[in-house]
């Protein structure tokens, strides 16, 4: 293995960051890192009628949101032109490549190598020997088009020699390109490095993840509430594992078990509900306080209004192993933020928690005891005392016979957190306001 390791991640800017390339330029950083060595930013923006600056933008902001921060550049194509050229000039001076029209007359020459007729082979560190026999080579390569601009080969092979670039690391619709590479690093008098094409990422049935799978865009999941770390982690085991069926590394522990002798050929499949599983599990090991810092954006785009900061990061610490993706946040928690909640007396649930004998008299006797709290009392260790005090005197010491009906009452709904952190939140005056609603208690039988 060389002394030093370069790698590098070359994106086109011609729109968002793709999993596959996020998971590509993860798998680069991951080596670099493990070795030692320095992840390399190049921007490949040659193709001038499809590049855009915002598309740029989107891919340092995804890459920096994922935490995959370079060590050098990013290094921009479209400013090395002259380089491109020069390096064609040489290789016509040296009789390597030519002039030619390719038919189009009209358009000007553009400089051809002329590929050698021989078979060419490399050692790919993932998918092993690959040879490309000489009667299937094409018979050249355009270096340069007629308007002067490299093409996507050239410009690739003299940013990697240049930048002493010593694995490439990509995706495996690019194996076909390997050949006609490795021929203009042996023009160019360049060792070719050493070359690990990753398998492509599939969906369920088995076909190239696609829009039609749902987001296919680092930014969408970022939107959609993931967490950068959960999507390393998750990233980093479609085509990796570290062998022994952990799941969940941090990233220090990716960085120091990846190898890409542990990358696998075949194609990985993304498993949605796998990665929101995982996601929750980052979700729910988030601090309080580093959880309501995320979670403030999803609740002001919602309209929330958050005036004590104090209430909110309880909120955040309740609300932390209940969500896969914080974008849930705002539905769980609404009844919170709302005037009153009216509750549907055709809700099939609503009415099946009311229709449990002497459900009413739990009420009763629960909104007894919880009145009988004064505003400094009001906390979950008083709540709970007091309805466990309800539940053992008149439901068997059941907490769910007297929490859920409560819960209904407060929330409008069979789903909320614990029922003394929801009380808690809510505040003695709302909370004894909705369990007294009598607009509700009629549609629900009461």
């Amino acid at each position: 293995m060389p002394e030093t390791v370069r790698v590098r991640i070359a994106p086109s800017p011609t729109g968002y960051l793709h999993l596959g390339t996020a998971r590509t330029a993860l798998y680069n950083w991951l080596f670099a890192r493990h070795e030692g060595g320095t992840f390399i930013l190049r921007i490949e923006d040659t193709d001038q009628d499809r590049n855009t600056r915002e598309a740029v933008d989107v891919i340092l902001e995804s890459l920096r949101w994922l935490g995959l921060e370079w060590d050098e550049g990013p290094v921009f194509q479209s400013a090395r032109v002259e380089l491109y050229r020069s390096r064609a000039e040489e290789l016509l001076r040296r009789g390597l490549a030519r002039r030619d029209s390719l038919g189009h007359s009209d358009k000007g020459e553009a400089i051809v190598f002329d590929c050698p007729r021989r078979d060419v082979s490399f050692r790919d560190l993932v998918k092993g020997e690959i040879t490309k026999a000489r009667d299937d080579l094409e018979p050249h390569v355009v270096l340069l088009r007629s308007d002067g601009w490299p093409t996507y080969n050239f410009a690739c092979v003299v940013d990697d020699i240049d930048m002493r670039i010593t694995h490439v690391i990509r995706g495996d619709d690019h194996v076909a390109n390997t050949w006609k590479q490795i021929l203009l690093y042996e023009a160019l008098g360049a060792r070719p490095p050493e070359f690990a094409h990753l398998p492509m990422i599939h969906n369920a049935e088995g076909r190239k993840l696609s829009k039609r799978d749902g987001a296919v865009a680092v930014t969408d999941y970022r939107k959609m509430g993931y967490l950068p770390d959960a999507m390393v982690n998750y990233l980093a085991l479609l085509g990796w594992s570290p062998g022994d069926g952990t799941e969940i590394m941090s990233r220090e522990e990716l960085v120091r078990r990846f190898e890409l002798s542990r990358v696998r050929p075949s194609p990985a499949q993304f498993d949605f509900a796998k990665f929101e599983w995982m996601n929750a599990q980052y979700v729910a090991r988030t601090p309080a306080d580093e959880l309501a810092r995320l979670l403030k954006p999803f609740a002001d785009e919602a309209g929330f209004r958050i005036g004590d900061e104090g209430w909110f990061l309880r909120l955040a610490e309740v609300e932390r192993k209940r969500m896969k993706k914080l974008s849930e946040f705002p539905d769980h928690v609404r009844f919170l933020f709302a005037e009153r909640v009216d509750i549907d007396p055709q809700d099939a649930g609503a009415k099946k928690v009311f229709a449990a004998p002497g459900v009413w008299a739990l009420v009763e006797a629960a909104i007894e005891r919880l009145a009988a709290l004064d505003a400094a009392s009001w906390c979950r260790e008083r709540i709970e005392a007091e309805l466990k005090a309800v539940a053992a005197e008149k439901a068997g010491g059941k907490m769910g016979a007297v929490g859920q009906p409560l819960r209904v009452l407060v929330t409008g709904s069979t789903a909320s957190p614990a029922i003394d952190a929801t009380l808690e939140l809510l505040g003695r005056e709302r909370a004894l306001a909705r369990l007294r609603d009598e607009k509700n208690r009629r549609a629900l039988g009461g």
